[in-house]
């Protein structure tokens, strides 16, 4: 493409975009970062550590679907509009479960909802097979977010009190006025809704009118490597190929480091893998089912007592009692029924977006070293 025809492009997307604003004069102070970048002025390109933040067409956005602010659930039971083979993101908290399909959150990228109870966030993005789930509180308040820029080959998140941009892999704000702060990471699982529901007979789902099959994000599917031009502009020059960059990893970011285990390499060890991070002992636990890319990190200790697992015949066991667990740390038979594990920032992936995000990143190797 020549400079003139994409001199011209730029020129017809700033037309549309400021129009937008102009029909929508109370949404100009959420994109004026936008307006600065197109116009090149002054802080018109802010970065973060180097990397640029790319503001996106606020018309784009306006199209692209707004975010899920409690949305309206049915009961598994009634959730015609969900197939067996749809993939899912799973969260269970407070005794309660409810699923996303990737098909409803590929048109809002961030829900806002309360489960059980606890408020939670969940972010999503199709392109890098990114599913992660927040407590979005901060300082007692609840914040609600939306799809914010795009930085380090991935999209962001806003919240609305103040405008800053959050990234669900470093887990915090990386720009704006609570920069610094950091959301705590809550359990989320990827797998089809048949297995979800298996899993959680319980569950609920988001109700079929909040999305749609066909259109934005229909192009993409788990484990499906199509990254779109506005993330292209936000990578590294070059992309770390110690691991094909499709491949889906489970990524822990603990205060003592991040490592990244790829998936097949725990559906080998029988879904229960333990290692140490910087000192940080961990369990791993995937759910090895068939149809099923969920995945967590733990610390394998209650009440200061270190526990050692094993994968076993209905799930994962420790074996000082021989409980036994479930993939999402939860005991449920044995003399520990009813404890729960302490869950470690993490979540699944594209391998690509993992080390884009965290460029010192560790890879867990088959005996469980890392690969510098």
């Amino acid at each position: 493409m020549s400079r003139l025809s994409m001199a011209r492009k730029r020129a017809r997307r700033l037309y549309r975009g400021v129009g937008w604003l102009a029909r929508n004069p109370r949404a100009f102070p959420r994109h004026r970062h936008w307006l600065l970048q197109e116009l090149s002025l002054g802080r018109s390109r802010p970065t973060v550590d180097g990397d640029r933040i790319r503001w996106l067409n606020p018309r784009f956005l306006a199209l692209e679907g707004r975010p899920l602010v409690d949305p309206p659930g049915v009961p598994a039971s009634l959730a015609t509009h969900v197939r067996d083979d749809d993939v899912v993101l799973g969260v269970a908290l407070g005794g309660e479960a409810r699923a996303y399909p990737w098909w409803i959150m590929d048109n809002h990228h961030c829900a806002n909802d309360v489960v059980g109870g606890q408020p939670v966030m969940i972010v999503f993005c199709e392109i890098c097979s990114t599913g992660a789930a927040f407590d979005p509180r901060v300082d007692g308040r609840r914040l609600l977010f939306e799809h914010g820029p795009h930085y380090r080959g991935s999209l962001t998140v806003i919240d609305r009190g103040t405008a800053s941009v959050w990234s669900p892999y470093v887990g915090g704000a990386i720009w704006g006025k609570l920069r610094g702060r950091t959301l705590e990471g809550l359990p989320l699982y990827q797998m089809e809704w048949a297995l979800w529901r298996e899993r959680h007979p319980e569950t609920t789902v988001l109700r079929g009118h909040l999305g749609a099959r066909e259109g934005h994000g229909s192009r993409h599917s788990i484990e499906k490597l199509l990254i779109g031009a506005p993330f292209r502009e936000t990578l590294p020059e070059r992309l770390d190929d110690r691991l094909p960059h499709g491949t889906l990893v489970l990524g822990v970011h603990a205060a003592t480091g991040t490592r990244a285990y790829p998936l097949h390499l725990l559906r080998a060890a029988g879904g229960v893998l333990e290692d140490q991070l910087g000192g940080t002992p961990l369990v791993l636990l995937h759910d090895p089912a068939e149809g099923s890319w969920g995945g967590a990190a733990f610390r394998p200790q209650l009440d200061g007592r270190r526990l050692t697992f094993r994968p076993g015949p209905g799930g994962p066991v420790d074996v000082e009692t021989g409980s036994r667990w479930t993939f999402e740390g939860v005991a449920v038979e044995g003399e520990l029924a009813g404890e729960r594990l302490s869950f470690v920032a993490s979540h699944v992936a594209l391998w690509y977006v993992w080390s884009s995000a965290f460029p010192g990143i560790s890879v867990a190797d088959r005996e469980l070293g890392s690969v510098p």
